[in-house]
């Protein structure tokens, strides 16, 4: 009689959840957004990585709507880039008279095509409009508070450090506003992370550019010094076609010398001329005194008048200062004079310049050779060390002519980069949603609480970490044995106060979950199928191979056993709030043996068994941040 009652509670309980869950999802919408209180619009993405269905759309940090659809679409590349012909020739000529708006995205996708075909010019590139290529079309609904204008800019950031993917509305100022189902043009697929590894990506080009550049460079340098210190060199030591330095100015003063002393000589001459031949002298005094009349008839100085000196056709002769030049009755002499005056002075300019250049004396001028030798010889010395250096660079001796050199550096730098962009990337779609819930046994009168860490780094798939307490105990099996005088006891004891699971867990058909893993510390399998846009889930899972739960294994079973088998129906009213309700141990719900209904009891320790329950589920990005912060073992 009792368990014909039993049997009636459980049948009254289970019609009970289930009305109560066809109620809540009657009574619940899938989205507060729909034609009566919001816009659709739409926009390609050529990376919409992070994002899915339901992220949310916001402006200024507070939601204003949400993704209704995603998916892959063709489309040419005319239709994507809407300003294409103009954009085609400032890619192809930056200096065309082209005015167009700044868009990052149009751009790449233009250059990329111009990488992949070898585009050459705008009538080329006009020419691969109907290029076919794939994005991402994200469709979303705008709240009708909100009016989005023509020019209205549309980005994809995160929502935090490591948060999940948004998209962020940067409203226009164009009068014009689009209307239900037209396109958001201006999109950003690149989030500042994204930004950060480009570049990363950029610095190793340059990087790689730069040691190409000074691998080209140094030679030229080093041989432009070798050839100004080659010609340095036989200024000073000479060569085939003239002497050294040193040697010029032996040869300069030797021929100085030779003419002071021949004029020397001419006057001691002179002066025994004279005392020799008076007679003669006198007569040469006569001629002498004529030669003096001619010679001063040669340089009077004239009257100072004259007249304007005039060319062939009759135009005043002008000097150099623009003054006319007069005729004069002065002497020649005088007149050359004048001139000789003129280039004495210019001769005593270029002497004091050379005996500036070269010193007041020879001891000096020599000196300076000397010194000259020494600082080339330095020189020398100098640019031979930096050629040793350059050379050992070039072969990629030592820590810079690897770093300059080595393509293996340059390779490790590069897929550095590459394992920190992979890392990032898992981290910022990495999504954790928290669940805690209680149900309450009918049979067993007990309360089991689980508190469930579900780790998404994808929308396929996702890991299950979960802690379970269904009020089971601390078992404990004393096992003594004797020999003779001897007493020997052994005690085995195992804990099922709380229980582990976990799973590793594959999304199929956007409403079907397959799991597999550990279920309450025993190996299982389990699957879950989603409805209703999420707000309705059936869980099933089959585990508890090893025998019933509260007893050790080495435990006899009371007749057949079978798997524990558990299913549950929750249902979300309200976001995030949920109410479940089931039945435990199913397959165990007959008695073979006596062919009645067999309820849980305590003494075999398994049995069916019904529960009803409530829970809270979100999603926490705090947690998610913290996670790679967390040490290991």
């Amino acid at each position: 009689m009792n368990d014909a009652k039993n049997a009636f509670r459980a049948g009254l309980v289970i019609v009970a959840g289930i009305a109560c869950a066809i109620f809540f999802f009657a009574s619940s919408s899938k989205s507060t957004l729909d034609a009566s209180n919001s816009v659709g619009y739409f926009a390609y993405l050529t990376d919409a990585s992070g994002i899915n269905a339901k992220s949310l759309i916001t402006v200024a940090g507070l939601q204003v709507g949400e993704i209704a659809d995603i998916g892959l679409v063709p489309v040419t590349v005319g239709e994507f880039v809407t300003d294409f012909d103009e954009r085609a020739r400032t890619i192809i000529d930056p200096t065309a008279d082209v005015v167009v708006a700044p868009n990052d995205e149009f751009d790449g996708v233009l250059r990329r095509l111009v990488d992949k075909t070898g585009a050459k010019t705008v009538d080329e590139l006009k020419a691969l409009r109907n290029e076919p290529m794939r994005v991402a079309k994200v469709s979303m609904r705008v709240t009708k508070v909100v009016t989005v204008p023509a020019d209205t800019w549309i980005r994809k950031e995160s929502l935090g450090v490591l948060g999940a993917k948004a998209l962020f509305l940067e409203l226009g100022r164009s009068p014009t506003a689009l209307t239900e189902g037209q396109r958001i043009v201006n999109v950003r697929s690149m989030t500042g992370t994204d930004a950060l590894l480009a570049q990363a990506e950029g610095i190793v080009a340059d990087v790689r550019s730069i040691t190409r550049k000074l691998d080209g460079d140094i030679g030229g340098i080093t041989a432009d010094i070798r050839g100004i210190t080659s010609q340095l060199n036989r200024f000073v030591n000479g060569d085939g076609n003239s002497p050294p330095l040193d040697e010029l100015y032996k040869v300069a003063m030797t021929d100085l010398r030779r003419l002071t002393v021949t004029i020397d000589d001419i006057l001691k001459d002179a002066r025994r001329l004279i005392n020799t031949n008076d007679e003669q002298f006198s007569l040469l005094v006569g001629n002498v005194q004529r030669i003096t009349k001619d010679i001063a008839d040669l340089t009077s100085a004239g009257s100072g008048g004259g007249v304007p000196l005039v060319d062939d056709n009759g135009k005043p002769i002008l000097d150099k200062d623009g003054r006319p030049v007069m005729s004069t009755d002065e002497g020649d002499l005088r007149a050359t004079m004048k001139s000789v005056r003129k280039i004495s002075d210019d001769l005593t300019d270029v002497t004091a310049q050379l005996k500036s250049l070269l010193g007041e004396n020879g001891d000096k001028v020599g000196d300076g050779v000397v010194q000259l030798t020494e600082t080339v010889t330095e020189l020398n010395r100098t640019l031979t060390s930096l050629s040793e250096v350059a050379g050992r660079v070039e072969r990629g001796e030592g820590t810079v002519g690897r770093l300059l050199t080595d393509e293996g550096m340059a390779m490790k730098v590069e897929n550095a980069v590459n394992g920190a962009a992979d890392f990032v990337s898992g981290l910022t779609s990495l999504e954790t949603h928290v669940d805690i819930g209680s149900w309450y046994n009918v049979n067993r009168q007990l309360t089991t609480t689980t508190l469930s860490l579900k780790l998404q780094p994808k929308p396929d798939k996702f890991y299950l970490v979960e802690l379970v307490d269904d009020g089971g105990n601390l078992e404990r099996l004393v096992q003594v044995e004797r020999d003779g005088d001897d007493t020997r006891s052994s005690i085995r004891e195992e804990d099922n106060q709380l229980r582990i699971t976990a799973m590793f867990a594959k999304r199929f058909f956007d409403f079907l979950v397959l799991r597999a893993g550990l279920i309450e510390t025993t190996g299982g399998v389990g699957a879950n199928l989603f409805l209703f846009d999420n707000r309705l889930e059936l869980r099933s899972d089959l585990f508890g191979t090893r025998g019933p739960r509260d007893s050790l294994v080495t435990d006899d079973i009371a007749g057949l056993y079978l798997p524990r088998w558990r299913s549950v129906v929750k249902a979300q009213p309200i976001p995030h709030l949920y109410v479940s309700a089931g039945i435990d141990d199913a397959l165990n719900a007959w008695n073979f043996e006596q062919g009645t209904l067999r309820p849980y009891n305590s003494v075999d320790g398994y049995g069916v068994d019904w529960f009803l329950g409530i829970g809270l589920t979100f999603k926490d990005d705090d947690l998610r941040s913290i996670l790679p912060f967390i040490p290991g073992g």
